[in-house]
């Protein structure tokens, strides 16, 4: 009796010592990740880095971005093209199982502005002004700058006009910025200067009425 009291008692012990080795074991393994930054704006890359723990060594990572793309690296970075709410997953193996962290709504990527503006038409000489219009986004919080190419810039929606002195063609280069969010886009129309001057000379400069004159164009540039 007294045998097989002790008999059961030790298999009770040696399933208990087990037991908690396994729960230990299992308890140890914890799959963790951080990213930095968390709010980024289109087009940004964020650097996601393994902050998991296992009492054998982790042998392969699968991440999920939540935008339908993956890596299988430990520490990957990633680019976010457009603009939304992502969950991130981490499955992580160390040989004996699998562990998921999901992280719900973990990037936020918020959107570009989206530029866009209108040029007058420059005249025929020099000096040459010309104006933009149709300002794109025209309300909400942003801030815009202005580049017209040949050493001006503006600010504001509504800008002054660009003075150009010599011909060519500038890059009129319009940058917005949200201020809220601190995400910025670009666009650029290109505006083309002359300087057209008639010249020309005629064949006689008095005639009689009925005779015929011949001009001639001498500006070398006018088609």
């Amino acid at each position: 009796m007294i045998q097989a009291f002790r008999s059961t008692y030790f298999q009770g012990i040696l399933v208990l010592y087990f037991f908690l080795i396994g729960m230990k074991s299992h308890a140890q393994f914890n799959v963790d990740f951080s990213a930095s930054p968390t709010t980024i704006c289109a087009g940004q890359t964020v650097q996601f880095t393994d902050q998991s723990t296992s009492p054998t060594a982790i042998v392969s990572w699968v991440w999920d971005f939540g935008d339908g793309n993956s890596s299988t690296v430990q520490n990957p970075s990633h680019v976010y093209t457009t603009a939304g709410t992502y969950t991130v997953i981490l499955t992580a193996n160390n040989g004996t199982g699998s562990q998921d962290e999901v992280k719900t709504g973990y990037i936020l990527v918020n959107p570009l502005p989206q530029p866009a503006f209108s040029v007058s038409t420059p005249p025929c000489n020099l000096p040459a002004s010309v104006t933009v219009s149709n300002v794109q986004p025209s309300s909400g919080s942003y801030s815009y700058q202005w580049n017209y190419g040949n050493g001006q810039t503006a600010t504001g929606i509504n800008p002054p006009a660009a003075n150009y002195n010599a011909e060519g063609t500038y890059p009129i280069v319009l940058t917005v910025t949200n201020t809220a969010t601190g995400c910025s886009n670009s666009i650029t129309h290109n505006v083309s200067i002359y300087n057209y001057t008639a010249e020309f000379t005629s064949s006689v400069t008095t005639a009689c009425v009925g005779s015929p004159v011949t001009f001639t164009n001498t500006y070398r540039d006018w088609e």
